[in-house]
C-alpha cells in the first residue's frame, strides 16, 4: 500500500469576502501517484498553486504534507519538498542551468561553499540522461519554453522532491514538447514522486493520472478513476449544466481574396509559402510544434520581418513594421497570451471595446468620448457578464471569461478586414470555447477574414473552412512541404 504524501481536509484558501477561491476542499495524494485536478477557469486550481508556493495562507482547515501539519492562518513552508510549475517560470534567467538546479535550493552546499566542479558534474549526468542537447553552463534565458519546463521538472529529481504541482503550464507546447514532458512525468512517477496536474480539460498528459478530480466553484464535486472515466459525464460535472452539444458552424466564405502572400520566406521556418484568405473565410495554420505557423502570423502583424516575398491586403501592398501598423491597415490581432496582452488591464471594459477604433483615428480625432462609452456599457454590459456596479472597474479585475468576451467583441465592433488569432482554443474549457466559437461565427458572418494558429488539428477542423499543415520538427530545418485541405 502506498504512503499518503498529502492530505487536505475542509480547506479554505483565498479572500473571505469573495467567498474563498477554495472552500471546504478535500484532497488526498499518494507517493508515485498522478492526480489530474480538472476545472474551468475560476474553479480554484490556481489558488492551490499559490498556496503551495507560499503566497496564500490557509484560511480554514488542515493540511498534512510529508507528516508535517499546517493549521488555520499558517503559511505553507515545505517549499523545498515541492516543485511548482505555473504560467510564470520559477527559474532565474541570468543564471546557468547548473546554478538553477543546485544553488537556488542549497541542496549541494558543503559548509557554505559551493563546489562548482562537483555541481557541474552532477548536473551533466542528469542532462545527459534527460536533456542531452543542453549543457550545465548554458544560461536559462537561452532555452526554449519546453526546455525551461524540462529543467524545472529535473529540479524535482535533483532535489529529491516529494511532490510536483503543475498549474496548466504545458498547454502551449506543440506535440513534440508534450511527448517530451510526458516521458519526464513518467520518470517522476517511477521515482515515487507524487504529481498534481491542474488543467482545464483532459489532455495527452493526463493519461498518466490514476484519478481525475473535478473542481467546480472552489470545491471537489466528482472523482473519476481511470477505469471509469467518462468524457461526456466529465463535461457535465465541469460546468454543472447539461453537456453542451457539438458546435454547428456555417461557412461564410466568399470568392473575394482579402489576403494574398506569395513566395514568403521567414527568418527560421517558412520558405516559399503561398497563402490566400477570402472574405468571411476561417483559415487554420497547423504546426504540431507551434513554430512555422507562429512565424507566419508574426510576419503578418509586424512582429518580425519577412526575408522575401510579397503580401497584398485587399489588393494593396502590405508590410507592417509593428502591431500598430497592422491595426492601421484594419488587421486585428489576438495573441496567445490574450488575458495579458489582448486587453489593457487598467482600462474599463467599454474603453477596451473602443480601443481598436481609437488606434485607427488620427491624433486630432483620438479622444475619450463619454457618450460612446455609456452606449457601449448599456449595449454590452449583460452580454459581457458584468454587473452594473462593476462597469467602471479595470478589466484586470475580471475573470478570463469576461476578458475573452471583451477581447473578441472589441474586434467585432471594429470589423477588421483580417483577424489573426494565435492558439485561441488552448488553455480553454467548454464554456470558454463556446464564447470563442460564437465570436468567430459573428466575425465571419460580418465578412472578416480570420487566420488561426494551433498545434491541435482537431480544434481547427471544428472551426475552419481551410487548413494549411506546416509541421516543423525542431531540427533547425525549414518546413519542406506545406499541405492545404478543405476542412468544412
Amino acid at each position: 500500500m502506498k504512503t499518503e504524501i498529502l492530505s487536505m481536509q475542509n480547506v479554505c484558501i483565498g479572500d473571505e469576502m469573495a467567498r474563498f477561491a477554495l472552500r471546504d476542499f478535500h484532497l488526498q495524494v499518494y507517493q508515485g501517484e498522478m492526480v489530474n485536478l480538472m476545472g474551468v477557469s475560476g474553479s480554484g486550481k490556481t489558488a492551490l498553486y499559490f498556496y503551495f508556493i507560499g503566497e496564500e495562507i490557509l484560511r480554514e482547515g488542515k493540511v498534512t504534507f510529508n507528516r508535517q501539519i499546517w493549521k488555520e492562518h499558517e503559511r505553507f513552508s515545505a517549499i523545498k519538498d515541492i516543485v511548482c510549475l505555473g504560467q510564470k517560470s520559477t527559474l532565474i534567467p541570468n543564471l546557468t542551468i547548473a546554478e538553477n538546479l543546485c544553488i537556488i535550493t542549497g541542496r549541494r552546499k558543503m559548509k557554505g561553499i559551493i563546489h562548482k566542479k562537483a555541481m557541474n558534474y552532477r548536473v551533466n549526468l542528469l542532462l545527459q540522461q534527460y536533456a542531452p542537447e543542453l549543457a550545465p553552463d548554458m544560461l536559462v534565458n537561452e532555452l526554449t519554453l519546453v526546455q525551461r519546463h524540462v529543467i524545472e521538472l529535473l529540479r524535482a529529481i535533483e532535489n529529491e522532491a516529494k511532490m510536483v504541482f503543475i498549474d496548466d503550464a504545458f498547454s502551449s507546447h506543440g506535440q513534440m514538447g508534450v511527448l517530451r514532458i510526458l516521458e519526464l512525468l513518467r520518470v517522476l512517477k517511477e521515482r515515487n514522486i507524487a504529481i498534481i496536474y491542474a488543467s482545464r480539460k483532459r489532455d495527452q498528459l493526463t493519461q498518466l493520472a490514476e484519478r481525475v478530480i473535478i473542481l467546480r466553484q472552489g470545491s471537489t464535486v466528482k472523482t473519476f478513476y481511470v477505469e471509469s472515466y467518462n468524457e461526456e459525464l466529465c463535461r457535465k460535472w465541469l460546468v454543472g449544466n447539461p453537456v453542451l452539444t457539438g458546435f454547428q458552424r456555417t461557412s461564410y466564405m466568399t470568392n473575394q481574396v482579402v489576403l494574398r502572400a506569395s513566395n514568403l520566406i521567414g527568418p527560421s521556418y517558412i520558405s516559399n509559402f503561398n497563402l490566400e484568405v477570402h472574405r468571411g473565410e476561417v483559415v487554420g495554420l497547423y504546426d504540431m510544434n507551434n513554430s512555422a505557423n507562429i512565424e507566419v502570423t508574426d510576419m503578418l502583424v509586424g512582429n518580425i520581418k519577412a526575408e522575401q516575398g510579397r503580401i497584398l491586403l485587399d489588393g494593396k501592398h502590405y508590410a507592417p513594421l509593428t502591431i500598430d501598423d497592422s491595426i492601421a491597415f484594419n488587421v486585428g490581432y489576438i495573441p496567445k497570451d490574450r488575458d495579458r496582452s489582448g486587453v489593457v488591464g487598467s482600462m474599463s471594459f467599454a474603453e477596451n471595446l473602443l480601443l481598436p477604433i481609437m488606434l485607427k483615428m488620427s491624433l486630432f480625432t483620438m479622444f475619450k468620448n463619454e457618450r460612446v462609452n455609456r452606449y457601449l456599457e448599456k449595449e454590452y454590459l449583460e452580454e459581457m457578464g458584468i454587473k452594473e456596479q462593476d462597469k467602471d472597474k479595470d478589466v484586470s479585475s475580471f475573470d478570463s471569461y469576461v476578458k475573452t468576451n471583451v477581447i473578441f467583441h472589441k474586434w467585432i465592433l471594429s470589423k477588421p478586414t483580417l483577424l489573426i488569432c494565435e492558439e485561441i482554443c488552448e488553455e480553454t474549457d467548454i464554456t470558454m470555447r463556446n464564447i470563442i466559437y460564437k465570436a468567430l461565427e459573428e466575425l465571419a458572418k460580418n465578412k472578416s477574414a480570420i487566420l488561426i494558429t494551433s498545434s491541435n488539428i482537431g480544434e481547427l477542423k471544428a472551426i475552419c473552412d481551410t487548413i494549411y499543415v506546416m509541421n516543423s520538427y525542431g531540427n533547425g530545418e525549414r518546413v519542406k512541404e506545406i499541405q492545404k485541405f478543405e476542412a468544412y
